[in-house]
Order: C-alpha cells, then structure tokens, then sequence
C-alpha cells in the first residue's frame, strides 16, 4: 500500500514539475535551489568524496586539503559489477573510479600517505556513508562533498545514518557545473538529476517504503 502511495506522490512530482514549467520560471528555480545546501566550513578530521563525477569532487578535496581543513581524505571503492568481471577474464584492465580520483588528489599535490581508500565495496551514498563511518573513529567531524544537487539528500542521508551524533559538513563542488538550479529544466540531464533527488526524498519523508537503499 505504502509502495503504492509512494508511486503516486512520485508520479504526482513529475506533474508539477512539468506544470510548473508551463506556469513560472521562478517557482521552478526554487524547486531546483531547494535541492542546494552547504554548511560553514570548519576543520575537521577528513575529507569524504562521494562517488561521481570524477574526478570533479577529488578536485574540490584537494583544493580544501590544501586550504588546511582537513589532514587526511578518504574515498571509497564502488562496487565491482559484471563489466568489471568481464575485462578482468579477459585480461584488461579496468580502472576503477576511485583510482581516477586518487591519481586526481596526487597530481593535485595531496600525499599519498593523506589518501585513505576504504576497503568496502559500495553502491550508493547510504553504503557509502556507512563504510566511511565504520573505518572511522566515534564522535569526529568530516567534510562530505558531492555535487550540489546531491547536497540536500546527503545531509539527510548523514542526519539519519549517525541520528545527528557525528557532525558532517556538507560541501558542493565548485567544479561540478551539471546543475545549474536556475535553468535545470532546459537540460535533460538535470531534469533527471532533479527528479532523482526528490523520489530520493519523497522515500526518505514517507518512512522508506522502498527501503533505505533507494535513499
């Protein structure tokens, strides 16, 4: 039944937003805004790059490693699918995102022995929050950046991964142009973007009715 609901409320988004672009640009900018946040940055004991868009987000970690505000940046290893099995039997090489973003901090004048990679596997931010949270001590702060339509749905995620126990200061990167809240409906990329973040939330308001996986 809560599915059910969920798909509807769902559904119900994509009406208005399609509405909305018919009504009013600047109720359709405060959709896209409302998706953006960003805490004050203050030190803390590392840096998290999501994973994406690489190696965009390592940059911006670089950048404020070398601004002293954190000592140490960690990123995680996504999960190995199948096309990754497939070249290794074959005897290719695959090079995996976070080796991208590690190259990335290296050249960027990050040391190799400030570079953390967690050993888990991960598939979407949830699992990614949780690997970083397991390979860290209790009662830290970190600095979490991502893309900043992403930055909302982050915050929520960290709030209800550590119950608001574990301070996470969420940064966007200022590399990372693929959305621009002020016009997201002219691309069809950020469309998608846009109504990705909101089934996110719309899952997250409703109590999960697809699970926190879909989170």
């Amino acid at each position: 039944m809560r599915s059910r609901i969920f798909i509807y409320l769902s559904l119900g988004v994509i009406g208005i937003c399609v509405l909305l672009y018919l009504v009013h640009p600047m109720v359709l900018q405060s959709v896209g805004a409302y998706l953006v946040v960003e805490d004050v940055l203050e030190p803390a004991f590392a840096i998290v790059v999501l994973g994406g868009s690489a190696p965009l987000r390592a940059l911006e970690a670089a950048k404020l490693y070398k601004d002293g505000w954190a000592p140490k940046i960690i990123i995680n290893q996504a999960l190995r699918r199948k096309t990754f099995y497939a070249f290794s039997s074959l005897g290719i090489d695959w090079v995996e995102e976070y080796e991208y973003n590690r190259e990335a901090l290296l050249q960027s004048g990050v040391p190799e022995d400030a570079v953390m990679v967690t050993e888990e596997e991960v598939e979407n931010t949830p699992s990614e929050l949780r690997a970083v949270l397991r390979a860290l001590p209790e009662q830290t702060t970190l600095i979490i950046v991502t893309a900043n339509y992403h930055t909302r749905r982050t915050a929520a995620i960290w709030n209800h991964l550590t119950d608001g126990q574990v301070k996470g200061l969420i940064r966007w990167s200022r590399s990372d142009t693929s959305f621009d809240p002020t016009t997201w409906w002219k691309n069809r990329r950020s469309i998608r973007f846009l109504v990705t973040e909101y089934l996110g939330l719309i899952n997250y308001w409703l109590g999960f009715p697809l699970g926190i996986a879909f989170f």
